[in-house]
């Protein structure tokens, strides 16, 4: 019985840990279509078609933030992840979500 409560514990604690980030997401809403992110770890690269932006990714406990350098300015941009889909919201405009989707 011990065996069974621990089992049960066990996929409870994985169904309600962290979202999994890691994989190839693209962007589905008008502002981002044609962009892509790829995430492994806490790395991250933002693709579009004209540059690819090397990014750092931190989770928390609601969020997951995405760190972008380039062209001499850093963007913060927070990640939601339900499911196969993910909210990329810029910390400077809230206003501004996109939705990706898993590849």
């Amino acid at each position: 019985m011990n065996k069974l409560y621990a089992f049960c514990a066990l996929v409870f604690l994985t169904a309600c840990g962290s979202p999994d980030l890691d994989g190839s997401w693209i962007g589905v809403s008008d502002r981002v279509e044609g962009y892509r992110i790829e995430i492994s770890g806490d790395e991250a690269k933002l693709i579009t078609d004209r540059e690819e932006v090397l990014c750092s990714v931190s989770e928390g406990e609601n969020a997951s933030k995405m760190i972008c350098s380039g062209d001499g300015e850093t963007v913060v941009i927070d990640l939601l992840v339900d499911g196969d889909n993910m909210t990329a919201t810029p910390d400077s405009d809230g206003d501004k979500a996109a939705t990706f989707v898993r590849n």
